[in-house]
C-alpha cells in the first residue's frame, strides 16, 4: 500500500466549531461541550452566496475553505472529491412539497441544488477551477467511500486532492428509525506526495468484518453514531494524538475501510 499524505484539515460540528479548536477537545474528551458550536463563515460564502446556497452545501463550501486555507495549492486544477450519505433532503422535500400545489411553483435555484453535485459545483466555479469534481453518496457508508475514492484517484493520478464530507439536518428522513443528524463536515487536502507540512501519512485497505474503531467518550461517540460525517471522529482522534494507530471506519455492511496513520 502507498501512503497518501494528509497536508491539511478541516472539521466543523457540535463542540468542535474547527479543527484548530477540536485538537484540544479530542485530546482532553472531558472538556467537550456539545453546545458550543461556531459560524459557517469562510471568504467563500459571501451574503450573495448564501442567499442562493442551503445549510447542506455551506456546509461543504466551509469546509473546502478551511482546508484550502493558507496552502500553496493550485486551486485551478485540484481535483474535487465530495460524499453526502442523503444529498439536500430539505430542498428534494421542498421541490415535491412544491409539485402537489396548484401551478407546480417549483424555484429555479432550488431545482438547481437538489442535484448531488451542487455543492462541488460552486464551489469549482468559486475556485474557476477546470479540474474534475467527483461526488459519490453510500448513505451511512459515504465518508469511508468517499475517502477511498480519493485515495485511488490521488494515487492513480498522481495528483492532490480535496476530500470534503458533509451532512446536515433534514425535515424528514428518509429512515424514520435514524438518528437525528447533527450539521457536520469535514475536509483533507490530499497528496501523493511529502511536504513540510504534512501531518500525516494514510494507507487504506478494506478487511471484513463490521466492528468499527470505537470511541471511549460517550459523549464523542454518541456525535459519531449520528451521520455518515461525523463517523470521521475516531480518525481525527488518532490525527489529534499524533501517534501511530490504525482505525476502522463503515465501509459496507460485510466490511470496514482500515486506515492506518503515520505522523509526519
Amino acid at each position: 500500500m502507498k501512503p497518501l499524505y494528509i497536508e491539511t484539515i478541516s472539521l466543523y460540528g457540535p463542540g468542535l466549531p474547527s479543527w484548530q479548536e477540536a485538537v484540544h477537545t479530542l485530546l482532553a474528551p472531558e472538556t467537550y461541550r456539545e453546545d458550543i458550536t461556531g459560524p459557517l463563515q469562510s471568504t467563500f460564502l459571501s451574503s450573495g452566496i448564501k442567499r442562493k446556497t442551503t445549510q447542506h452545501m455551506q456546509l461543504a463550501i466551509h469546509a473546502a475553505d478551511k482546508a484550502l486555507e493558507g496552502t500553496d495549492a493550485d486551486l485551478n486544477n485540484i481535483e474535487l472529491v465530495f460524499a453526502s450519505s442523503e444529498g439536500d433532503l430539505n430542498i428534494a422535500h421542498h421541490i415535491c412539497y412544491s409539485l402537489t400545489l396548484e401551478g407546480k411553483p417549483v424555484s429555479p435555484t432550488k431545482f438547481q441544488n437538489v442535484i448531488l453535485n451542487a455543492a462541488a459545483g460552486h464551489l469549482g466555479i468559486l475556485l474557476k477551477n477546470t479540474a474534475s469534481a467527483t461526488t459519490v453518496t453510500a448513505a451511512a457508508h459515504s465518508l469511508a467511500v468517499g475517502l477511498l475514492q480519493s485515495y485511488t484517484t490521488s494515487l492513480t493520478e498522481s495528483a492532490p486532492i480535496l476530500y470534503v464530507a458533509y451532512d446536515a439536518p433534514a425535515l424528514l428522513k428518509i429512515d424514520p428509525h435514524a438518528t437525528p443528524i447533527d450539521p457536520f463536515s469535514v475536509g483533507f487536502l490530499l497528496s501523493p506526495h511529502p511536504s513540510e507540512r504534512s501531518i500525516a501519512a494514510i494507507r487504506l485497505s478494506l478487511q471484513n468484518g463490521t466492528e468499527v474503531t470505537p470511541i471511549e467518550n460517550a459523549d464523542l461517540s454518541r456525535v459519531s453514531a449520528r451521520s455518515s460525517t461525523a463517523g470521521v471522529l475516531p480518525l481525527m482522534i488518532a490525527l489529534a494524538k499524533q501517534q501511530r494507530d490504525t482505525v476502522a471506519l463503515a465501509y459496507s455492511h460485510d466490511q470496514v475501510l482500515s486506515v492506518e496513520v503515520t505522523p509526519c
